[in-house]
């Protein structure tokens, strides 16, 4: 949602942020346009008008005004690098050399289309999870706070020892029910949860920190594979497109290294760039390296060779692409009789040591 408030004819927007689903349309729209022989400056101009996010809508005309100067639309469009990454700068500015600049636009909304689907796919996959542990949460929660203390005067009458589970759930209940809604409390759990965001906040951009998260994600059962798997098909397929748009194997891995969203990515993709300028060949510069799995570096070697490393890069973006596509379906398949389980069994605990003390008492 974008926010206005008028004062002085001015805009003041909050919401400062151009999405995937923004730059797609935006790239559509603009090849459809010079694919119909429009001028480059009267496209930008449509296509500014055709984009309902007001910020990018700023951009967009801060691009207008440039290439109305006589700027390349690819200097134009790096002078916003948090919305125009290096890859599609780089593959316009091939454009502009080659005189393509429609079909390399083609080249770039495919990358980008196929790009927002793994992602989609894989967003898709990892809220189920968060999806049931919420609501199974939820649910237990309700049921702590609100039946249990109605239950409770049933189970103390008989008197009687109560087991160990129902002494459990009675004394989770009484927490939850005498300081969940209390003011100083709500207040202790607000202030943490600032003090949180902002530590999170301010450590993220920190290299130590970075380098360690993004090890640990790696290095995580199941989830681990997945990224690596999806991680190797981004750098493949983008340094697939450099190469086949004219870009030399050097520079190309110098613009794949700064789209590798994780540190350990983007530094191997370095040391691949730095092997490379001292000679050594880009299969064997993969092979030196132990993040790659080794069919990236067979499939680079048999490109080589043939003279044609970018579509076998291609291919391998391909295999690796449908690789996190079935490890996915096979997650989701596993966990949702998991994900049923899993909530029988923590709904069904509270109420069987519920009902243990009356049990007792019956055989007794």
């Amino acid at each position: 949602m974008v926010f206005r408030r008028h004062s002085a004819n001015k805009k003041i927007i909050f919401r400062q942020r151009v999405s995937d689903k923004d730059l797609l349309i935006f790239t559509r729209i603009l090849l459809t346009l010079l694919k119909a022989r429009l001028p480059l400056d009267r496209a930008l101009l449509i296509t500014r008008d055709q984009t309902e996010n007001e910020f990018f809508r700023g951009i967009l005309s801060s691009i207008h005004h440039d290439v109305t100067a006589g700027v390349p639309l690819s200097q134009a469009l790096a002078k916003h690098p948090r919305t125009f990454r290096p890859v599609y700068v780089n593959l316009v500015r091939a454009g502009e050399t080659s005189g393509q600049l429609p079909e390399m636009l083609a080249r770039v909304y495919a990358f980008q289309e196929k790009s927002i689907a793994l992602k989609s796919k894989i967003i898709t996959a990892l809220a189920y999870p968060i999806v049931v542990l919420l609501v199974s949460f939820l649910i237990l929660g309700a049921f702590l706070i609100y039946l249990v203390p109605r239950l409770k005067s049933t189970i103390l009458k008989h008197g009687t020892a109560l087991p160990l589970p129902t002494r459990v759930v009675l004394g989770i209940s009484d927490f939850l029910t005498h300081n969940l809604f209390t003011f100083p409390n709500n207040l202790l759990l607000l202030i943490s949860s600032v003090v949180l965001i902002y530590l999170l906040t301010r450590t993220r951009n920190i290299p130590q920190f970075q380098e360690f998260r993004d090890r640990f994600l790696l290095r995580t059962p199941i989830w681990g594979a997945l990224l690596t798997k999806t991680l190797t098909a981004r750098f493949a397929s983008t340094l697939a497109l450099l190469m086949a748009s004219g870009v030399n194997i050097v520079d190309a891995l110098a613009v794949v290294s700064q789209v590798l969203e994780n540190v350990v990515f983007m530094r191997t993709a370095q040391s691949i760039e730095s092997a490379i300028s001292q000679g050594i060949s880009f299969s064997q510069a993969l092979s030196d390296q132990e993040l790659f799995p080794k069919l990236m570096s067979e499939l680079s070697a048999a490109g080589e060779e043939t003279g044609e490393l970018p579509e076998m890069l291609v291919q391998a973006a391909e295999f690796f692409e449908s690789e996190v596509d079935l490890t996915l379906r096979i997650f989701t398949a596993v966990l949702e009789p998991i994900a049923i389980v899993f909530i029988v069994a923590l709904l069904g605990g509270v109420v069987i040591s519920l009902y243990l003390p009356m049990l007792k008492i019956r055989t007794v």
